[in-house]
């Protein structure tokens, strides 16, 4: 999650059952926001362990909750429901495969197999803010004011995996290992980077000021954000770091060629963008299509500021 957050701390390993407020502290939004994580994932696990990965409440129609329906060799219908994909609660108002909320598809690249396919629901969470979605800002604080909170929201998207003739089918229990053995990418684990800070001894200390160091000394907590952004071999993947946890985000009004126009170039000095700054550029199919679909690059294209 790219929020603005002061740390992340939940861990399941850990075994906390509840956060506990004390009399006279301070409140923390690490706090907060673990005990919501410790609920999440009791409710979560429960689910999927009496449901198993994937279930779907029974419907006297025999669809029930995303069930497929009139194919015919361009698209098919989605019922309406819900459906359980290990825990997590996905609900659908009715669409088709070409509409559906968050699919992003593209008309010539995600046309559907000729020969017969499987469908599977991938499934993850979405961290929105005040700028996707503008109702969560508090008006009272008027039109430009401050944000508050942000939110997560359920993201689902109905795929298709070409399958060979007469291969065989899986069943509800099997289909999620089958998906993930024959599609994996940016939605699978993924390997840890471990790096680590040092002072730069070598460097000769400047004639005006101290030495440089690795030490932080701003005011508030800083929490660092790095993900792999081009994955591969050494000297192939790249990665890509934020001292605010990618939380900055500035709206585009619009891009001619190398000009993009933004409402603003941010709050301060710190929160903005400036000359020789490195930014990346993204949109609502961006977020919801992910690597794996069309590149090996998490997210989107990288541009310096000039």
């Amino acid at each position: 999650m790219h929020g603005d957050f002061s740390r992340v701390i939940f861990d399941p390993a850990r075994r906390f059952s509840s956060v506990l407020s004390q009399q006279g502290r301070v409140q923390l939004d690490a706090d907060f926001n673990e005990q919501t994580a410790i609920l999440l994932h009791y409710v979560r696990t429960l689910a999927s362990d009496l449901l198993g990965p994937a279930a779907y409440p029974p419907d006297p129609d025999g669809l029930g909750g995303f069930g497929i329906d009139g194919y015919d060799g361009d698209t098919f219908s989605v019922a309406p429901g819900r459906m359980y994909v290990d825990g997590i609660l996905c609900e659908c108002d009715g669409t088709d495969y070409w509409d559906q909320p968050d699919g992003h598809l593209d008309p010539e690249l995600d046309q559907l197999p000729a020969g017969p396919f499987l469908v599977y629901l991938r499934v993850w969470e979405r961290f929105v803010t005040a700028r996707e979605a503008p109702w969560i800002r508090e008006t009272a604080l008027g039109p430009n004011g401050p944000d508050t909170t942000a939110r997560t929201r359920v993201v689902w998207q109905v795929c298709v995996l070409p399958l060979e003739p007469g291969a065989d089918t899986p069943d509800m229990r099997s289909a999620a290992r089958f998906v993930r053995d024959r599609v994996g990418g940016r939605f699978e684990p993924r390997g840890m980077l471990a790096a680590r800070t040092r002072r730069p001894e070598e460097a000769a200390a400047p004639a005006d000021g101290p030495v440089p160091s690795s030490g932080y000394r701003g005011p508030e907590n800083q929490l660092y954000r790095v993900e792999v952004h081009r994955g591969g071999r050494e000297g192939t993947a790249t990665f890509k770091w934020s001292r605010e946890n990618g939380s900055v985000v500035l709206p585009v009004r619009g891009v001619s060629g190398p000009v993009v126009e933004l409402e603003t170039l941010g709050r301060d000095d710190k929160l903005g963008v400036d000359v020789g700054d490195v930014v990346e550029i993204v949109d609502d199919a961006v977020v919801c299509r992910g690597a794996s679909d069309r590149t090996d690059e998490a997210g989107g294209r990288l541009y310096t500021v000039q």
